[in-house]
Protein backbone atom coordinates (compact mmCIF):
# COMPACT_ATOMS: atom_id res chain seq x y z
CA UNK A 1 0.00 0.00 0.00
CA UNK A 2 1.34 2.90 -0.92
CA UNK A 3 2.57 5.89 1.76
CA UNK A 4 0.07 8.21 1.41
CA UNK A 5 -2.85 6.07 0.98
CA UNK A 6 -1.20 4.83 4.88
CA UNK A 7 -1.00 8.42 6.02
CA UNK A 8 -4.54 9.01 4.94
CA UNK A 9 -6.07 6.22 6.58
CA UNK A 10 -3.79 7.59 10.00
CA UNK A 11 -5.48 10.89 10.07
CA UNK A 12 -8.97 9.50 9.08
CA UNK A 13 -8.92 7.10 12.01
CA UNK A 14 -7.28 9.87 14.21
CA UNK A 15 -10.10 12.51 13.41
CA UNK A 16 -12.83 11.08 15.63
CA UNK A 17 -10.78 10.88 18.80
CA UNK A 18 -8.57 13.98 18.30
CA UNK A 19 -11.93 15.66 18.01
CA UNK A 20 -14.13 14.05 20.88
CA UNK A 21 -11.07 15.07 23.09
CA UNK A 22 -10.71 18.73 22.62
CA UNK A 23 -14.83 18.62 22.69
CA UNK A 24 -15.06 17.15 26.31
CA UNK A 25 -11.78 18.91 27.50
CA UNK A 26 -13.89 21.42 29.86
CA UNK A 27 -15.18 18.07 31.84
CA UNK A 28 -11.61 16.95 32.75
CA UNK A 29 -9.76 20.62 32.63
CA UNK A 30 -12.56 22.44 34.64
CA UNK A 31 -13.19 24.98 32.24
CA UNK A 32 -15.57 27.57 32.26
CA UNK A 33 -16.77 30.53 30.56
CA UNK A 34 -15.81 31.36 26.73
CA UNK A 35 -13.78 28.19 27.12
CA UNK A 36 -16.36 25.75 26.88
CA UNK A 37 -18.04 26.77 23.26
CA UNK A 38 -14.49 27.30 22.27
CA UNK A 39 -12.84 23.93 23.15
CA UNK A 40 -16.58 22.55 21.39
CA UNK A 41 -16.14 24.16 17.77
CA UNK A 42 -12.71 23.60 18.14
CA UNK A 43 -13.21 19.67 18.34
CA UNK A 44 -15.37 19.75 15.48
CA UNK A 45 -13.36 22.01 13.53
CA UNK A 46 -10.24 19.61 14.15
CA UNK A 47 -12.04 16.53 12.96
CA UNK A 48 -14.02 18.34 9.87
CA UNK A 49 -10.47 18.87 8.84
CA UNK A 50 -8.27 16.04 9.36
CA UNK A 51 -11.13 13.67 7.53
CA UNK A 52 -10.65 16.93 4.50
CA UNK A 53 -6.95 16.44 4.40
CA UNK A 54 -7.51 12.75 4.70
CA UNK A 55 -9.60 12.73 1.82
CA UNK A 56 -7.50 15.06 -0.30
CA UNK A 57 -4.32 13.38 0.15
CA UNK A 58 -6.48 9.92 -0.78
CA UNK A 59 -7.90 11.52 -3.65
CA UNK A 60 -4.62 12.43 -4.90
CA UNK A 61 -3.01 9.28 -4.47
CA UNK A 62 -5.59 7.56 -6.72
CA UNK A 63 -5.38 9.69 -9.50
CA UNK A 64 -1.65 9.34 -9.40
CA UNK A 65 -2.13 5.22 -8.89
CA UNK A 66 -3.41 2.87 -12.53
CA UNK A 67 -6.61 2.96 -12.86
CA UNK A 68 -7.15 -0.89 -11.73
CA UNK A 69 -10.17 -2.28 -10.51
CA UNK A 70 -10.46 -4.70 -7.44
CA UNK A 71 -12.44 -8.16 -7.21
CA UNK A 72 -15.85 -6.68 -7.43
CA UNK A 73 -15.18 -3.91 -10.21
CA UNK A 74 -14.76 -0.98 -7.89
CA UNK A 75 -11.83 1.20 -8.16
CA UNK A 76 -9.21 0.81 -5.08
CA UNK A 77 -10.40 3.93 -3.23
CA UNK A 78 -11.94 2.15 -0.27
CA UNK A 79 -9.76 4.45 2.04
CA UNK A 80 -11.97 7.38 0.43
CA UNK A 81 -14.93 5.28 1.25
CA UNK A 82 -13.57 4.66 4.61
CA UNK A 83 -13.19 8.05 5.84
CA UNK A 84 -16.75 9.40 4.30
CA UNK A 85 -18.19 7.13 6.46
CA UNK A 86 -16.34 7.91 9.38
CA UNK A 87 -17.29 11.97 8.68
CA UNK A 88 -21.08 10.39 8.46
CA UNK A 89 -20.41 8.72 11.85
CA UNK A 90 -18.68 11.83 13.12
CA UNK A 91 -21.67 14.12 12.16
CA UNK A 92 -24.65 11.43 13.35
CA UNK A 93 -23.37 11.18 16.71
CA UNK A 94 -22.70 14.99 16.96
CA UNK A 95 -26.28 15.57 15.99
CA UNK A 96 -27.45 12.95 18.39
CA UNK A 97 -25.44 14.92 21.06
CA UNK A 98 -26.92 18.15 20.71
CA UNK A 99 -30.42 16.66 20.05
CA UNK A 100 -29.99 15.30 23.44
CA UNK A 101 -29.19 18.35 25.32
CA UNK A 102 -31.39 20.63 23.80
CA UNK A 103 -34.69 18.09 23.50
CA UNK A 104 -37.42 19.09 26.12
CA UNK A 105 -37.69 16.72 29.11
CA UNK A 106 -40.94 14.23 29.29
CA UNK A 107 -42.90 14.37 31.91
CA UNK A 108 -40.71 11.78 33.99
CA UNK A 109 -37.49 13.66 33.86
CA UNK A 110 -39.24 17.04 34.89
CA UNK A 111 -38.28 18.13 38.68
CA UNK A 112 -40.67 21.14 39.70
CA UNK A 113 -39.42 23.32 42.03
CA UNK A 114 -40.73 23.57 45.07
CA UNK A 115 -43.20 26.03 46.87
CA UNK A 116 -41.54 27.85 49.43
CA UNK A 117 -43.54 26.97 52.84
CA UNK A 118 -45.46 30.11 54.62
CA UNK A 119 -46.59 33.12 53.75
CA UNK A 120 -44.67 35.55 51.00
CA UNK A 121 -43.41 39.06 50.57
CA UNK A 122 -46.64 40.95 49.39
CA UNK A 123 -46.48 45.03 49.16
CA UNK A 124 -50.58 44.88 49.24
CA UNK A 125 -50.61 44.17 53.42
CA UNK A 126 -51.90 47.65 54.80
CA UNK A 127 -49.88 48.42 57.63
CA UNK A 128 -51.71 47.59 61.77
CA UNK A 129 -53.36 50.36 63.44
CA UNK A 130 -51.03 50.66 67.03
CA UNK A 131 -54.55 49.06 68.59
CA UNK A 132 -54.59 46.58 66.63
CA UNK A 133 -51.03 45.73 67.95
CA UNK A 134 -51.80 46.08 71.65
CA UNK A 135 -55.08 43.99 71.04
CA UNK A 136 -52.47 40.82 69.97
CA UNK A 137 -49.44 41.33 71.63
CA UNK A 138 -48.69 39.12 74.19
CA UNK A 139 -51.47 37.25 73.31
CA UNK A 140 -49.31 33.31 73.76
CA UNK A 141 -48.16 33.81 77.06
CA UNK A 142 -49.04 31.60 80.05
CA UNK A 143 -51.29 33.29 82.53
CA UNK A 144 -54.09 35.17 83.00
CA UNK A 145 -55.09 38.67 81.41
CA UNK A 146 -56.73 41.32 82.71
CA UNK A 147 -58.36 44.02 80.70
CA UNK A 148 -60.37 47.53 81.69
CA UNK A 149 -60.76 51.12 80.53
CA UNK A 150 -60.04 54.22 82.55
CA UNK A 151 -61.44 57.64 82.11
CA UNK A 152 -58.65 60.46 82.36
CA UNK A 153 -59.38 64.56 82.16
CA UNK A 154 -57.50 66.50 79.33
CA UNK A 155 -55.98 68.99 80.85
CA UNK A 156 -54.70 71.57 78.78
CA UNK A 157 -52.37 74.56 80.25
CA UNK A 158 -53.67 73.81 83.56
CA UNK A 159 -57.32 73.80 82.69
CA UNK A 160 -59.74 70.95 82.29
CA UNK A 161 -60.97 70.84 78.17
CA UNK A 162 -62.10 67.42 78.16
CA UNK A 163 -61.49 63.55 79.03
CA UNK A 164 -59.99 60.82 77.31
CA UNK A 165 -59.98 56.67 77.45
CA UNK A 166 -56.99 54.68 78.01
CA UNK A 167 -57.03 51.11 76.80
CA UNK A 168 -54.61 49.19 79.68
CA UNK A 169 -54.48 45.24 80.90
CA UNK A 170 -52.67 43.38 82.86
CA UNK A 171 -50.82 40.45 82.53
CA UNK A 172 -50.22 37.52 84.77
CA UNK A 173 -47.21 35.51 83.56
CA UNK A 174 -47.37 32.30 86.09
CA UNK A 175 -44.04 31.07 84.00
CA UNK A 176 -41.92 33.51 85.73
CA UNK A 177 -44.06 34.10 88.61
CA UNK A 178 -44.63 38.32 87.75
CA UNK A 179 -47.27 40.56 86.31
CA UNK A 180 -46.76 43.65 84.04
CA UNK A 181 -48.78 46.12 82.38
CA UNK A 182 -49.62 47.60 78.84
CA UNK A 183 -51.28 50.79 78.13
CA UNK A 184 -52.77 52.18 75.40
CA UNK A 185 -52.71 56.08 74.86
CA UNK A 186 -55.10 57.78 71.79
CA UNK A 187 -53.28 60.24 70.08
CA UNK A 188 -56.16 62.28 70.77
CA UNK A 189 -54.50 63.47 74.02
CA UNK A 190 -51.38 64.92 72.54
CA UNK A 191 -50.93 68.31 74.27
CA UNK A 192 -51.70 67.19 77.71
CA UNK A 193 -48.66 65.31 79.77
CA UNK A 194 -50.33 61.92 79.70
CA UNK A 195 -46.85 60.09 80.19
CA UNK A 196 -46.24 62.26 83.28
CA UNK A 197 -50.15 61.58 84.54
CA UNK A 198 -49.24 57.92 84.19
CA UNK A 199 -45.81 57.58 85.50
CA UNK A 200 -47.57 58.96 88.93
CA UNK A 201 -50.62 57.22 88.47
CA UNK A 202 -50.16 53.69 86.81
CA UNK A 203 -49.91 51.79 89.87
CA UNK A 204 -53.66 52.46 90.77
CA UNK A 205 -54.73 51.01 88.08
CA UNK A 206 -53.53 47.03 89.66
CA UNK A 207 -55.37 48.06 92.53
CA UNK A 208 -58.55 49.11 90.37
CA UNK A 209 -58.81 45.87 89.02
CA UNK A 210 -57.47 43.56 91.40
CA UNK A 211 -60.44 44.63 93.66
CA UNK A 212 -62.78 42.76 91.32
CA UNK A 213 -60.82 40.65 89.29
CA UNK A 214 -58.41 37.67 90.32
CA UNK A 215 -57.94 34.46 89.66
CA UNK A 216 -56.13 31.37 91.67
CA UNK A 217 -54.12 28.42 89.39
CA UNK A 218 -52.88 25.49 89.83
CA UNK A 219 -51.66 22.27 88.61
CA UNK A 220 -51.12 18.44 89.38
CA UNK A 221 -47.48 18.83 90.84
CA UNK A 222 -47.31 22.33 92.02
CA UNK A 223 -47.20 22.46 95.98
CA UNK A 224 -49.08 25.40 96.37
CA UNK A 225 -51.84 27.60 94.21
CA UNK A 226 -50.86 30.63 92.55
CA UNK A 227 -53.38 33.75 93.21
CA UNK A 228 -52.99 36.70 90.98
CA UNK A 229 -53.33 39.22 93.62
CA UNK A 230 -49.81 38.07 95.04
CA UNK A 231 -48.02 37.99 91.82
CA UNK A 232 -45.09 40.49 91.90
CA UNK A 233 -44.61 43.39 89.76
CA UNK A 234 -41.74 42.59 87.25
CA UNK A 235 -41.37 46.79 87.30
CA UNK A 236 -42.12 46.61 83.28
CA UNK A 237 -44.25 48.40 81.58
CA UNK A 238 -45.67 48.90 78.19
CA UNK A 239 -46.74 52.11 76.75
CA UNK A 240 -48.68 52.25 72.96
CA UNK A 241 -49.11 55.78 72.13
CA UNK A 242 -50.30 57.16 69.12
CA UNK A 243 -48.59 60.33 69.58
CA UNK A 244 -45.13 60.72 68.03
CA UNK A 245 -42.51 61.89 70.32
CA UNK A 246 -38.88 62.84 69.80
CA UNK A 247 -36.42 60.66 71.38
CA UNK A 248 -35.18 63.40 73.95
CA UNK A 249 -38.98 63.55 75.18
CA UNK A 250 -39.16 59.76 75.68
CA UNK A 251 -36.14 59.84 77.46
CA UNK A 252 -37.50 62.10 79.76
CA UNK A 253 -40.24 60.05 80.30
CA UNK A 254 -38.35 56.83 80.46
CA UNK A 255 -36.51 58.65 84.04
CA UNK A 256 -39.57 59.86 85.20
CA UNK A 257 -41.19 55.87 85.08
CA UNK A 258 -38.22 54.90 86.65
CA UNK A 259 -38.29 57.45 89.22
CA UNK A 260 -41.82 55.30 89.95
CA UNK A 261 -40.66 52.24 90.08
CA UNK A 262 -41.17 51.22 86.72
CA UNK A 263 -38.81 50.73 83.51
CA UNK A 264 -41.51 51.39 80.30
CA UNK A 265 -40.93 50.40 76.70
CA UNK A 266 -42.56 52.78 74.14
CA UNK A 267 -44.27 51.13 71.31
CA UNK A 268 -45.33 54.19 69.05
CA UNK A 269 -45.73 55.20 65.59
CA UNK A 270 -42.22 53.37 64.32
CA UNK A 271 -43.26 50.18 66.07
CA UNK A 272 -45.71 49.99 63.54
CA UNK A 273 -43.64 50.80 60.77
CA UNK A 274 -41.38 48.02 62.07
CA UNK A 275 -43.89 45.25 62.74
CA UNK A 276 -45.35 45.93 58.80
CA UNK A 277 -42.23 45.66 57.46
CA UNK A 278 -41.68 42.06 59.18
CA UNK A 279 -45.69 41.29 57.70
CA UNK A 280 -44.62 42.15 54.19
CA UNK A 281 -41.44 39.92 54.50
CA UNK A 282 -43.18 37.16 55.57
CA UNK A 283 -41.94 36.95 59.12
CA UNK A 284 -44.88 37.90 60.96
CA UNK A 285 -48.71 36.46 60.08
CA UNK A 286 -51.49 38.70 59.19
CA UNK A 287 -53.17 40.08 61.99
CA UNK A 288 -56.73 40.44 62.93
CA UNK A 289 -58.19 44.44 62.96
CA UNK A 290 -59.23 46.00 66.08
CA UNK A 291 -61.26 48.91 66.04
CA UNK A 292 -62.88 50.92 68.91
CA UNK A 293 -66.25 49.97 69.06
CA UNK A 294 -69.18 51.29 71.38
CA UNK A 295 -66.01 52.84 73.67
CA UNK A 296 -63.94 49.65 73.92
CA UNK A 297 -61.87 47.73 71.48
CA UNK A 298 -63.65 44.76 69.14
CA UNK A 299 -61.98 42.48 66.74
CA UNK A 300 -63.62 44.10 63.23
CA UNK A 301 -62.07 41.72 61.02
CA UNK A 302 -60.29 38.53 61.26
CA UNK A 303 -56.98 37.73 60.03
CA UNK A 304 -56.22 36.99 56.66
Amino acid sequence: MRVDFKIAIILALAALPAGAALMVAPEYLHLSGIAVPLTFWSGIALTVILIVIAIIIALRAELESPRSVGRWGLKRMWPQYLMVFAGCLFFVGLVAFLQKNVEKPNGDNVHEIPKQSGPKPSASILPPSLLTLFMTDFKRRDGMIWEAVADVDLVREGKKTGSYRLFYKILNDFVANSKFMAIFVPEATEGSDVMSFLAENYQGYFTDIEKQHWAVAGSPGMSDAINTKDLPFSGRLYVYHEAPYSLERLAAYAKLFREHGATVQFRGPEYVVAVWQSMRAGDVKPLPVYTIVDGVPKETSPAH
